[in-house]
């Protein structure tokens, strides 16, 4: 198809009521679109494990708070009176499970005595913790 035809069958497909910036922001899809298609024919690709890597680089960096790393440290002490072994699996589900908000940082709920989006705190529910302790 030649772009004059691309534009024309994009001009009937849409309602006569799209507003001038919905086609602009139309036809600019269709071009990154083509263009894409364009360097894929041409070789032009970057392998899946470079862009693996390159997202793995842009990943948020997680940093514990002080009274963060004292509750963690006091809960594990806890449990640890009645099951060492369990008491380090749940810390490093705790920090483990933390530190997914480095991919997946809207995962957690925003601090509400904060009320900033770079502070975010996770809940795990107790039904959790009592799988974890029943194992």
């Amino acid at each position: 198809m030649t772009n004059k035809e691309i534009v024309q069958d994009l001009l009937r497909r849409i309602p006569d009521d799209t507003s001038l910036q919905d086609i602009a922001r139309e036809l600019e899809f269709i071009a990154a679109v083509r263009q894409g298609l364009s360097e894929l024919d041409n070789g032009d690709s970057i392998p899946i494990e470079e862009v693996e890597k390159k997202a793995s680089l842009m990943d948020y960096q997680v940093k514990f708070s002080p009274s963060a790393q004292s509750d963690i440290e006091d809960i594990v002490r806890y449990i640890s009176i009645d099951d060492p072994d369990q008491a380090l699996r749940f810390g490093r589900f705790l920090i483990n499970h933390a530190r997914g908000l480095a991919q997946f940082p809207e995962r957690g709920r925003v601090v509400p005595e904060f009320d900033d989006d770079s502070i975010r705190e996770l809940i795990v529910r107790i039904s959790n913790c009592l799988s974890l302790e029943l194992r």
